[in-house]
């Protein structure tokens, strides 16, 4: 079985690819340069988007994506909380109807099965 053996930028690899395509491509996120990306160990959670002060991270488990595909998955979901953030909205971090609203656009456009994204 292949694995990827993940580093911070390949995940800004896949975020800039991500972010040329639809519907990221008209919701003004910022460039890969922007943010900072980062492989974490946890097996709680796929990935994970935080602010720290006027810094935004967006951090993808090891543990939890080892195949290109999933990469792409967790980085597209994050995204999806980059732009609720982006917004302005204060409850960016939950799955929320406006979550859910933004997260059917991006399985109808890249194929994701919406139930387990």
């Amino acid at each position: 079985m292949t694995t990827l053996h993940l580093n911070p930028g390949m995940i800004g690899t896949v975020y800039d690819v991500l972010r040329g395509t639809k519907p990221f491509h008209r919701w003004g996120l910022p460039e890969a340069e922007a943010l900072t990306f980062r492989v974490y160990r946890s097996r709680a959670e796929r990935g994970a988007l935080e602010r720290v002060g006027e810094k935004i991270i967006l951090g993808v488990s090891e543990h939890s994506n080892g195949h290109l595909y999933s990469l792409i998955e967790t980085v597209a979901h994050e995204m999806v909380h980059l732009r609720l953030l982006s917004l302005g909205m204060k409850n960016w971090e939950r799955h929320g109807v406006r979550f859910e609203h933004l997260a059917k656009a991006v399985c109808a456009a890249h194929g994701f099965d919406p139930k387990a994204f």
